[in-house]
């Protein structure tokens, strides 16, 4: 698997641009490891989703991304994301 390496000045770049971006649309990420652990959403996630806050959105979906994705797409979005990550549940 490749890794893209970047500097902290970069992430931290990029990390405010995807910030910014997502004041007005919905997002959520987590980090690439086993169901994708929850690092960032935004309230517009929440509120898609159907939950009042993120707190709220998070706790419901056990802070897991994985849990937010359809079962039946689950072994797609591994495959669009790379394949370097596993789905399988403790």
């Amino acid at each position: 698997m490749k890794q893209l390496i970047v500097s902290d000045k970069v992430q931290k770049e990029l990390l405010t641009d995807f910030m910014i971006m997502g004041e007005t649309r919905g997002l959520i990420g987590g980090y690439c490891e086993n169901e994708f652990p929850v690092y960032y959403a935004n309230e517009e996630m929440a509120r898609m989703l159907g939950y009042d806050a993120v707190e709220e959105m998070v706790e419901a979906i056990d802070g897991k991304v994985i849990n937010t994705i359809h079962p039946d797409d689950r072994e797609q979005v591994i495959k669009d994301i790379g394949g370097g990550v596993s789905i399988m549940r403790d």
